[in-house]
């Protein structure tokens, strides 16, 4: 089967620098490497680091496109909210959604999978005039206020959401039906996840870190973004009464260098406790492993809906202690007994200080979470995850 993957000018393929959704791409390319059941074309934009790389693939072609400039991106982005507000049945086209479009014209594709990026399937449909479209959704980018949501949803062949979550919002689309629907879960590798490091690599690591080895490590991974509600949780950790140290890992342009203000927020409101709190700042994915396996309890306080987050997934693969807010799809990648769920209402920073407090002082609590989240995470795999998607696009 001959199948294109496009993805939004974000972050390059093959994945060098981060992101959940390049990640999910990642695990498709690796696994056709393995199996090698289709002709696979990767749309990405430009990255020399990953165009090297890209040669290393012997059953992926990749496709680069310089992205569009900033100033131009803003200039289309102003213009294409006018039109929205006037109702008008188009929007003008970054430069490097042209580029990808007119390509895909000339090539003969049985199958298009769009990754979370709506905006191509009316330019895509009026192109091919073939419903060989796939939208893939991993976050809530199609619901009742999307732009043209009905013709966009009509236009797709079949439309794969990482969520229940965010199925139910794409069925807000009025006219829409739940047939053309199916949640397809993430997944990670778990033979990267799920291993051990011995007591000497994880003082190493722990003291490059400036953390103690008696210190209760409380890991938060992700973008350094508001909607991630880490500021919630440092004010959460100044009310422990526990030796701990709070790691912090990413940043928010992923494996890019952007200025953050968030983050300048996020250390200025930690200076009370800067010695109990370390920004590690991004790590690459395959580094990860090692930055859980120091952890005592892993925490995922988004204030935001999260469509579904992949971290999930990884922490209790890792054998962690999971905390997390009650935020759109996440509870459908823990069960009742691997993670402690807390409410984002009034008392969010307090529950979330009382149940770090809770888990640190328990260690057979600490173990039942590790080995029931271990138990349901294994599922999640790549070999899974590429099988499906072959299922779907059949």
């Amino acid at each position: 089967m001959k199948v294109a993957i496009v993805i939004n000018e974000s972050l390059p393929l093959p994945s060098i620098k981060g992101g959940a959704i390049e990640t999910g791409i990642q695990q498709i390319i690796d696994q056709n490497e393995i199996y090698k059941l289709l002709n696979l074309t990767v749309y990405s934009k430009y990255d020399q680091e990953a165009f090297l790389i890209s040669k290393n693939f012997q059953n992926t072609r990749f496709k680069y496109s310089e992205t569009t400039k900033k100033t131009k991106q803003e200039f289309i982005l102003f213009v294409n909210k006018i039109l929205r507000k006037i109702k008008a049945s188009k929007s003008i086209l970054f430069e490097y959604e042209q580029i990808i479009i007119n390509d895909i014209k000339n090539e003969n594709y049985d199958r298009i999978l769009l990754q979370n990026c709506p905006n191509f399937v009316l330019p895509l449909h009026s192109k091919l005039k073939q419903k060989i479209i796939f939208l893939q959704l991993h976050n809530d980018y199609l619901n009742d206020k999307t732009f043209n949501g009905s013709n966009i949803f009509k236009q797709c062949e079949k439309i794969i959401t990482v969520s229940e979550f965010i199925k139910k919002r794409v069925l807000t689309i009025p006219n829409s039906s739940a047939e053309k629907i199916t949640v397809h879960k993430n997944c990670t590798d778990p033979f990267l996840f799920n291993k051990s490091l011995s007591k000497e690599s994880k003082e190493k690591i722990r003291k490059k870190l400036q953390i103690r080895s008696d210190q209760f490590v409380i890991l938060f991974t992700g973008r350094i973004i508001k909607g991630k509600g880490i500021d919630k949780l440092i004010e959460a950790v100044k009310l422990l009464n526990i030796d701990y140290k709070l790691l912090v890992i990413g940043n928010k342009g992923f494996g890019y260098e952007e200025d953050n203000p968030y983050l300048s927020y996020l250390k200025e409101i930690s200076v009370e406790i800067k010695n109990k709190v370390v920004f590690a700042g991004f790590i690459p994915y395959h580094d990860l492993p090692s930055m859980y396996a120091i952890a005592d309890v892993a925490v995922v306080p988004s204030i935001l809906e999260e469509a579904a987050g992949r971290v999930v997934i990884e922490a209790q693969l890792s054998g962690l202690p999971l905390i997390v807010s009650d935020s759109g799809g996440i509870k459908e990648y823990i069960t009742p007994n691997s993670a402690i769920v807390v409410k984002r209402d009034s008392d969010f920073v307090t529950n979330l200080a009382k149940a770090i407090m809770k888990i640190a002082k328990d260690n057979e609590l600490q173990m039942k979470m590790k080995e029931e989240g271990l138990n349901f995470a294994i599922k999640f795999t790549p070999k899974r995850y590429y099988h499906e998607v072959l299922d779907y696009l059949k």
